[in-house]
């Protein structure tokens, strides 16, 4: 479920019903919550912690890095909304920039570890082993239980 705007870009039209919406899911008996850095961006991250923080023990809270954003992935023309597709999304697997958004993912989710961290995209310029490593790297200091790369 999307929580932020049109085109996975800025705040949601109600952030009040969204946040209301992420309590009941949880309430019914969601236990997977999987968000990212890149959706908002940010945003997504902020309404998951003002909605359920502290969070119940049986759910578990995933996000993922490794893409950055330029802008909306659809924007409208005329009447026609528009998706522009991987453009919106380049691939950023830098090493630091893994760790940096990992931790401020972190912060903004109010954890101390994030129970499933995962590299939103490979980054064709950047050795496929720096970008797992960093994610094995931070598993290793405890920041995240469990990481993955989705290729």
């Amino acid at each position: 479920m999307r929580l932020t705007g049109l085109g996975i870009w800025g705040e949601p039209e109600d952030r009040a019903e969204y946040v209301r919406i992420v309590r009941r899911a949880v309430e019914l008996g969601v236990q997977l919550i999987d968000t990212a850095n890149s959706y908002g961006p940010y945003i997504s991250e902020v309404i998951i912690r003002e909605a359920i923080h502290p969070y119940p023990d049986d759910v578990l809270i995933a996000t993922k890095a490794g893409l950055t954003r330029n802008g909306p992935d659809v924007i409208k023309q005329g009447n026609e909304l528009v998706r522009l597709g991987p453009k919106a999304w380049p691939p950023a697997g830098r090493p630091e920039y893994l760790r940096q958004e990992a931790l401020m993912s972190l912060r903004r989710l109010g954890l101390d570890q994030i129970d499933l961290f995962q590299l939103h995209r490979v980054d064709p310029k950047v050795p496929l082993e720096e970008q797992v490593g960093e994610l094995k790297n931070l598993q290793d200091e405890g920041r995240s239980s469990r990481s993955g790369c989705r290729r």
